[in-house]
């Protein structure tokens, strides 16, 4: 058997991934010493893919047998906050009949029936919240405590109702903490933590209602439901508004994702990016976790109803287009400055009509070869359905596929560098930024994208008179008719190279 790097071992003609058991959590796992798992494949490659999706569930089970005191910290901690917030609105509220004399003095009340003769007095007003704190006192404590307080007004010479209520008001704030010391077992330096919030609940600052445990499931949860790229940007963006909340303290309510979304962006594509990673992580939650939904019993959704800008650029109004020439100037561009990358990446670009993310993760695998010549490119993971296509090469760029294939990029062959790590939905940020260079250097507007070679790509087809169908079908876009989007299959190979090759841009191609 030989032992492998990234946890992977070689079993036979079959990979494993195994991972060794931390010594203070084996007892959860049946006192095993190691965790282990077929990939059930013999490719070394798809073995590394696959394994860190099993590590990830491993971790997540790791994490939460040790996490259980922690995310019970996380409940109680919130709760005493909010229970002395509650508790300051009803005592306020009984001070303020107790002042103006429309409701009797409870102290004397106790004194002259006992707490259990006021049961059903108290009861259907405030005065039944101090009832069931005395009764959780008496279960937690014992009655001696109670017994002592009203002792000290038996003597003749008693406050008025007014200062006695404020006695009141001070014995049962004190006695907070052991009622919470009783429901969640508290030990004793947590106890101490609990005595100084109700003191203090200011100086409480919230953490993420996001637990790591919590989000490391959802995370292994998310590729059965997304694409790799998608759920990738929604782990980012997820984690990016969890990190927010722990930063500034701010609790979950709509108020506060307001706020976050006003710090990352105006612009309405990206703000409701973040709401779709977010909706998706409360349905789940909501279904899958009792201590987030606890915090909204009723069901409520703060990721729903935010406005966003609606005209304008914030608003997500289209990009200008590149005209022909202006895409020719920012290929001549890209190689007087010794920029050949970029240089490829203008002219795939501009003769498949591809976005930048498509371009980023193309394969040596996408390209189809045919008499030792590549004649086609498959997408296979784009933004939609009709976005997955298949697009013709065009006769004037095969001698720059052939290059870029023949010096291909990482361990899984791309056709352009980029990270390891994906950011977002593309490989190429770096590529990206040069460009925005390159374009702001020749004064083209803001408005103008790297999105708006592919408006070139369709209007250079339209202008060409290629049939519009077939630059739909080139575009990866839907015709919103049932009958070309469900029931034909679509333009042939052919017809596109037809269309393809009425493309001309003077570039000074590198073969």
């Amino acid at each position: 058997m030989t032992k492998q790097k990234d946890h992977l071992h070689l079993r036979g003609n079959t990979y494993h991934v195994r991972l060794d058991i931390p010594a203070d959590v084996r007892p959860l796992f049946g006192h095993r010493r190691l965790l282990s798992q077929s990939l059930k494949t013999g490719d070394k490659r798809l073995a590394k893919e696959r394994a860190p999706l099993v590590i990830a569930q491993w971790k997540a089970e790791i994490r939460a047998a040790r996490g259980e005191k922690e995310d019970q910290r996380e409940v109680w901690m919130p709760d005493i906050v909010r229970g002395v917030g509650n508790f300051e609105e009803v005592m306020d509220s009984l001070l303020l009949k107790v002042v103006k004399g429309t409701l009797p003095d409870p102290i004397e009340q106790l004194l002259l029936g006992g707490l259990d003769a006021i049961a059903s007095e108290w009861q259907g007003d405030d005065r039944h919240r101090i009832y069931r704190h005395l009764k959780l006192l008496e279960h937690a404590e014992g009655p001696e405590q109670l017994t002592q307080f009203l002792r000290r007004y038996s003597d003749s010479d008693e406050p008025s109702p007014t200062d006695r209520f404020f006695e009141l008001r001070a014995f049962l704030r004190s006695t907070l903490p052991a009622l919470w010391s009783q429901q969640y077992a508290l030990n004793a330096a947590e106890n101490l933590e609990a005595q100084n919030l109700v003191r203090r609940p200011e100086t409480y600052k919230p953490k993420s209602p996001f637990s790591t445990t919590m989000l490391e499931r959802f995370f292994t949860y998310l590729p059965t439901q997304v694409k790799d790229s998608t759920a990738l940007q929604y782990r980012l963006q997820i984690s990016t508004f969890s990190e927010w909340l722990e930063q500034t303290g701010h609790t979950l309510s709509f108020k506060t994702v307001e706020i976050f979304l006003d710090t990352t962006s105006t612009n309405a594509v990206t703000r409701k990016g973040y709401l779709s990673a977010l909706k998706k992580l409360h349905k789940w939650l909501l279904r899958n976790d009792d201590y987030y939904s606890k915090l909204f019993p009723d069901g409520s959704n703060p990721f729903t109803g935010h406005e966003h800008a609606r005209r304008g650029r914030d608003g997500g109004e289209k990009w200008d287009i590149y005209t022909k020439g202006q895409v020719e100037q920012l290929h001549a561009a890209s190689v007087a400055r010794n920029d050949q990358e970029l240089a490829d990446l203008i002219a795939v670009a501009a003769y498949t009509g591809c976005r930048n993310s498509e371009l980023g993760w193309l394969r040596s695998t996408h390209i189809t070869i045919e008499n030792d010549a590549p004649i086609a490119i498959t997408v296979d993971d784009a933004k939609t359905k009709a976005g997955n296509r298949t697009i013709p090469i065009c006769d004037r760029i095969k001698p720059v596929m052939n290059r870029l294939m023949s010096n291909p990029k990482g361990t899984h062959q791309f056709l352009f560098s980029g990270p390891n790590r994906l950011k977002g939905r593309s490989r190429t940020p770096a590529l990206a930024e040069r460009f925005t260079k390159l374009k702001q250097s020749l004064g083209h507007t803001e408005r103008q994208v790297f999105h708006s070679i592919r408006k070139c790509f369709a209007t250079e087809l339209d202008n060409a008179r290629a049939d519009p169908l077939v630059i739909v079908a080139l575009m990866g876009h839907e015709t919103r008719h049932i009958t070309f989007d469900t029931y034909s299959g679509g333009p042939t190979l052919e017809r596109k190279q037809e269309a393809i090759n009425l493309l001309h841009y003077q570039f000074q191609l590198v073969d």
